[in-house]
């Protein structure tokens, strides 16, 4: 449900074949018996029926004409509606329709059109709902290698675990004015290649959207380039990868609270070319998905301050140290 009561003004409702005298009970109630299903607000469903009798043409004008005979009276028209729930943000009402379609057999079982707006939200795995829609806070040690650039302090100190670099998502379209290719050319820092422009227009990049996730190259995409850094920073980085192991951690924004969430993590391939870019940017080298970790569908929250990480997209990338994952 929606907090704001205001906006809880839809409704999802089903039209019937035969009228019935009663409310249905529970696992009495004949599915077969749907001949629209809908989402609308006030007198919406009844709409349907006044078209139908002033000679509306369509299929299902006319299946309402058969099911509501000669000359009906306003009292057989209401045994024909079904309100199913009520008090509905409308992105809720178009889930609840696009269910009752399901369930029905789908619109070529009632006289609907098309599925269901929401339909593709539908029968989502357990493991997306927990990756894409679960979020519990996670406190964990941070080290802000801007603030703290020492290698000797990095590698020697801290807890113990693989070394965790976090980059922020949203749900604003990316746009490049430029697509980028790999040179022969060897970039600024060790092990990685200079990008140059390709000349052509970047495609663009779509936003974070829970209901429809981004594939696992679209979010590599957005996880693993155009992140600013020195040239000490990414060398400092890539002995921490030698010496520690490390992974890359894509967080977006929870469409609850906007607080952000781990919902991506990869290997970062230790033997793999940085790719470095003008203005200061590089690119990550992406390893394997780690499809099992256990920060995903977790809000970071820092230890030592209580706060969660990177809540502002221009806030700095940390690494972190991962404690479930000891060094070497």
């Amino acid at each position: 449900m929606s907090d704001n009561p205001a906006t809880n003004v839809c409704y999802v409702y089903l039209l019937l074949k035969t009228p019935i005298t009663e409310p249905p009970v529970m696992g009495g109630f004949d599915l077969a018996n749907v001949l629209y299903v809908g989402k609308g607000t006030g007198y919406r469903w009844r709409e349907h029926f006044h078209d139908a009798l002033r000679a509306a043409d369509s299929p299902k004008a006319a299946a309402i004409r058969d099911a509501l005979g000669a000359d009906p009276t306003s009292e057989v028209i209401e045994r024909h509606g079904l309100v199913v729930a009520g008090h509905l943000a409308e992105s809720e009402a178009f889930r609840m329709e696009a269910v009752m379609l399901h369930l029905v057999g789908g619109p070529r079982a009632a006289a609907n059109i098309v599925a269901g707006h929401r339909a593709p939200e539908l029968m989502v795995p357990a493991y997306d709902a927990r990756v894409f829609f679960g979020a519990e806070d996670l406190a964990v040690d941070a080290w802000n290698v801007r603030s703290n650039p020492r290698q000797i302090d990095l590698l020697g100190g801290g807890p113990p675990g693989a070394a965790f670099f976090v980059v922020k998502g949203t749900s604003k379209r990316f746009t490049e004015e430029e697509s980028w290719q790999r040179t022969d050319q060897a970039g600024r820092f060790r092990a990685s290649a200079l990008m140059a422009s390709a000349h052509e227009p970047a495609p663009d990049r779509r936003g974070w959207d829970p209901h429809q996730p981004w594939s696992a190259k679209e979010a590599a995409e957005r996880a693993s380039r155009y992140w600013r850094g020195s040239k000490a920073s990414v060398e400092l980085w890539q002995d921490l990868i030698a010496e520690r192991t490390g992974c890359l951690a894509l967080i977006v924004p929870d469409p609850r609270d906007g607080r952000s969430v781990v919902r991506y993590v990869w290997k970062v391939d230790p033997e793999g070319k940085w790719e470095d870019y003008p203005n200061q940017k590089f690119g990550f080298p992406m390893g394997e998905p780690v499809r099992d970790h256990p920060w995903l569908g977790k809000r970071l929250v820092d230890r030592a301050t209580g706060r969660g990480f990177l809540n502002n997209p221009t806030s700095p990338r940390l690494t972190l140290f991962d404690a479930s994952q000891p060094a070497g």
